[in-house]
């Protein structure tokens, strides 16, 4: 069978689980707006070094708003160029039992729509079982359906619908998922989305290197390594157009580091425009290692250097 073998993981799994034969992992990030698989971080790290195709999944609580949930959960999931977004759209446990499906299917809708426009350079789409896609069979999924039919053979769910990814076992404890793409093809639909990410003017780009320069000579390598990746992908909100680029989602998604570091900028450096600070935040707030104390201490040296 030609494509290529995946696995969903979630806390209940390891944080090193063995990846060979894999093409790609989903990776359970959110549920509601309070609670983050604590091994996130991990699972992600330890699916990307492996070269796989990352995905990240939202569970939801459909009685709640979803755009404070998608605010959530791009908040805390971080999606890099690349990374594949669905929602976990099922009603199982209390929190969604209890809610109509009319309101279901609203609550997917509006979800969909609102990740897709706050993540327009990542795919977004739909998880469900067989059961919720018959309940709404003409309806919206987003860019892809993962379908979950257990106990079928991989790759033959039983279902009338197109769908990209297929969740068909649980064999030792794990979701093993089929996708009919090999796993280049699959990377390269993955990253379909990224060409229409904003090239930056002249103006733009001399900005930028300005920035990664100011972070070599303040010699905070941590930094400058992130800024030199997000300028080669054009990640950054631009300083000069003020035009939002796929940062500008992940900055008003209000994580806390970020906002805890754009209060540090602009105390230290107040004279910087706000386009300048939220590009210098970006460059921090996207390495999740760095604490904001030591951005907070290291800020004054290079807010004067970009400045300078």
């Amino acid at each position: 069978m030609t494509g290529c073998q995946g696995q969903d993981w979630a806390s209940y799994q390891a944080t090193n689980l063995p990846t060979a034969g894999l093409g790609f992992v989903f990776v359970k990030a959110t549920e509601g707006t309070g609670y983050t698989n604590p091994k996130y971080a991990a699972q992600i790290a330890h699916a990307r070094a492996a070269g796989l195709v990352v995905g990240s999944y939202h569970y939801p609580h459909m009685a709640a708003d979803p755009a404070a949930e998608v605010t959530y959960f791009l908040a805390n999931a971080k999606p890099q160029p690349g990374d594949v977004l669905a929602l976990d759209w099922e009603g199982y446990d209390d929190a969604n039992k209890s809610v109509p499906m009319a309101r279901q299917i609203a609550y997917r809708n509006a979800f969909l729509a609102r990740l897709a426009a706050a993540a327009p350079h990542n795919q977004v789409g739909t998880y469900c079982n067989a059961d919720y896609l018959n309940r709404d069979p003409n309806g919206t999924y987003g860019d892809f359906l993962w379908i979950a039919t257990a106990k079928l053979a991989a790759g033959l769910p039983g279902i009338n619908h197109s769908w990209l990814f297929h969740q068909y076992g649980t064999a030792g404890g794990i979701d093993h998922d089929y996708c009919p793409l090999t796993p280049a093809q699959l990377k390269t639909w993955a990253h379909a989305k990224e060409d229409d990410i904003m090239a930056l003017s002249a103006d733009d780009k001399t900005w930028l290197q300005n920035a990664v320069n100011a972070a070599v000579k303040a010699q905070i390598p941590a930094i400058a390594k992130e800024a030199a990746h997000q300028v080669a992908i054009y990640q950054w909100a631009s300083p000069v157009s003020g035009k939002p680029t796929m940062l500008g989602s992940f900055l008003a998604a209000g994580d806390q580091h970020t906002q805890d570091i754009l209060a540090a900028v602009k105390t230290a450096a107040p004279a910087l425009t706000d386009d300048q600070v939220q590009a210098l935040a970006a460059a921090l707030a996207s390495n999740p290692g760095l604490a904001t104390a030591i951005a907070t201490a290291s800020i004054g040296e290079l807010a004067a250097r970009l400045q300078s």
